[in-house]
């Protein structure tokens, strides 16, 4: 009876640890009907053409953007010099991004030039803080125009300010590819 008792014990804690330690942030698969993320881009309008390299237009974005302290020590991000952990910079409690952003070239008269940047469309989007501090994003963003069905918006790490004469958030480095560039953690 110890020994089915102790066996069932182990498988338990197997399939919790094995569970556990599964990510739920993003699942690719080649095939563009089961390509998945929890990081999503849809656009609103404004596309000047999909299958062309300009892809200026209106997105919505959503996301997940943070995480609890004890994932990263307390000390995720150095600002001023001091490591330290930024808690949820959006609303709720789940840390969850949405915003709306016109995406445009950074040199509309180089097609070859990858770089896009964007402007966000509303004064309280991501935030309403003075600063947001964007983590790497990959943004799934399907279309049927796409050859594989599907493209990523692609967002670096990077500090986001606010425009002097807007109050707008200003995104940059903005990249399109075809396979995910960042992990979404």
């Amino acid at each position: 009876m110890k020994k089915v008792l102790s066996l069932v014990a182990a498988i338990s804690f197997a399939i919790v640890l094995i569970s556990s330690c599964q990510k739920d942030n993003v699942s690719v698969n080649n095939t563009p009907n089961t390509v998945k993320s929890n990081s999503i881009a849809q656009k609103l309008g404004g596309l000047k053409g999909l299958k062309s390299s300009n892809l200026e237009g209106i997105y919505s974005l959503s996301s997940v953007v943070g995480h609890s302290s004890t994932d990263c020590g307390n000390a995720c991000i150095m600002i001023n010099g001091i490591r330290t952990h930024i808690d949820c910079q959006y609303w709720g409690s789940k840390c969850s991004l949405y915003a709306k952003i016109n995406v445009s070239k950074v040199d509309p008269k180089d097609d070859k030039d990858p770089y896009y940047s964007a402007i966000a469309l509303n004064v309280f989007e991501p935030t309403d803080d003075s600063i947001f501090f964007m983590p790497n994003r990959s943004f799934l963003f399907k279309s049927d125009t796409f050859d594989k069905g599907y493209i990523w918006l692609n967002i670096p790490k990077q500090k986001l300010v606010r425009d002097e004469k807007t109050n707008l958030f200003l995104y940059n480095n903005i990249t399109f590819t075809y396979e995910q560039l960042y992990e979404n953690r």
